[in-house]
C-alpha cells in the first residue's frame, strides 16, 4: 500500500496493487504506484505498508527518510 498525504491528512494519491491488465485477477505479484502533482511547496507524507493479511513488511520499513 502506497499513500500520499498533506501535512492535515488529506488523502492526495493511493494505491494498494497497480493494475497488471496482463496477469487478469492475479495482483500478488503487484506493487504500489502513484505519480502525484503536489499542489503548493509545503509538507507532505508518504505513508508505506503491506497487505494486513500477509504480514510481510518487514523491519526494513519502519522509518522513513
Amino acid at each position: 500500500m502506497l499513500k500520499i498525504t498533506d501535512s492535515t491528512g488529506k488523502q492526495l494519491a493511493f494505491n494498494d496493487d497497480q493494475e497488471d491488465k496482463g496477469s487478469g485477477l492475479n495482483t500478488h505479484h503487484a506493487d504500489s504506484y502513484v505519480a502525484v502533482t503536489l499542489p503548493a511547496n509545503g509538507m507532505y507524507y508518504v505513508h508505506l505498508g503491506g497487505h494486513p493479511t500477509q504480514r510481510r513488511l518487514g523491519a526494513q520499513f519502519t522509518g522513513c527518510a
